[in-house]
């Protein structure tokens, strides 16, 4: 509920670890799914949040760019510090065509979605052993971190580790079984 969803945050602010606070949008009743990368935003600047950058469509772009203008205007801060734009490589290792599309229209006006990986998910979207997805993880950072070079001038790099197997019994992707621990001790090896 939106009242949980506040609890939440204020226990997460309350923390005096915790640097920042991000929401994804998520299905609500009456709301049509389309919908979903805009009240993310504004859910998101309600409770005192940072979006987690959903764009989806091409042809929302120009509303989300007008919702951070506004709210920049609103709070006295950059357009750049407000907005927040996020693709993701689906399936691994191909920044999609329509991805491809939206970054381009925002860096054209100047501002940076970010490209993330595809969280390989070994039986599904990667093989199945920890040593392919921890493999197949590590050339998507070296991909985005190309891309990133290329679009945005970056000189360093950086990966986060969540690869696991699908749950063969339940076909879910878990988060926190044996296998992603033992990829992050593997993504711990790699240095840069």
């Amino acid at each position: 509920t939106v009242e949980r969803m506040s609890q939440y945050f204020q226990v997460a602010r309350a923390l005096p670890h915790v640097q920042q606070i991000s929401i994804l949008g998520c299905p609500l009743e009456g709301v049509p799914p389309a919908a979903e990368p805009l009240y993310e935003r504004l859910w998101a600047w309600r409770h005192g949040a940072r979006p987690g950058g959903s764009i989806h469509r091409l042809a929302l772009c120009p509303h989300l760019l007008e919702m951070c203008e506004v709210h920049a205007a609103a709070t006295g801060r950059l357009l750049e510090k407000v907005f927040s734009g996020a693709v993701y490589l689906i399936p691994p290792l191909k920044l999609g065509y329509q991805e491809a599309e939206q970054v381009a229209w925002f860096l054209e006006r100047g501002l940076r979605a970010s490209i993330g990986g595809s969280m390989a998910t070994g039986g599904a979207t990667a093989p199945v052993t920890i040593a392919a997805m921890v493999t197949l993880t590590i050339a998507e950072a070296l991909l985005v971190g190309m891309l990133n070079r290329a679009l945005y001038g970056d000189m360093s790099w950086s990966f986060g580790m969540s690869a696991t197997a699908l749950d063969p019994r339940t076909m879910h992707r878990p988060y926190g079984r044996p296998d992603m621990v033992l990829a992050n001790l593997m993504k711990g090896e790699f240095r840069p």
